[in-house]
């Protein structure tokens, strides 16, 4: 997970140094922000760690009570992402581009930093 933070920290350093030149493209930035940062949110729900929380349909009665467990869990995992999404965008439209790009820097180095705390971690 260290090494992921860090992979999608460093292209979104790269990307919002070259934002100005992403500007000139048909997708409008907050359009290209929102695909990005949802991308991220479901590559991040992949992650094992994920799993502790479906370990309780295992502990159900039924199949089915645990299949209907694990869609409602994806469902719900699926709003948040898409609520905060939403929310992201609508920081985007309202705050403007100098403000995203800034967010998007600040958000770049924390995801750098919290991955190379998690590979030292790891390597301890």
């Amino acid at each position: 997970m260290g090494a992921v933070l860090m992979i999608i920290g460093g292209m979104g350093l790269k990307e919002s140094r070259e934002w100005d030149e992403e500007a000139s493209e048909d997708a409008p930035a907050c359009q290209r922000f929102r695909l990005k940062t949802l991308a991220t949110g479901m590559l991040s729900g992949m992650h094992p760690d994920a799993l502790l929380l479906c370990i309780p349909a295992l502990t159900l009665s039924t199949r089915s009570a645990g299949l209907i467990f694990l869609a409602s869990f994806a469902a719900g995992s699926v709003l948040a992402m898409g609520g905060f999404t939403a929310a992201l965008q609508a920081a985007c439209k309202s705050l403007g581009q100098k403000a995203v790009r800034r967010t998007s820097s600040i958000a770049s180095v924390l995801a750098l930093s919290l991955g190379a705390v998690i590979c030292v971690s790891v390597a301890l």
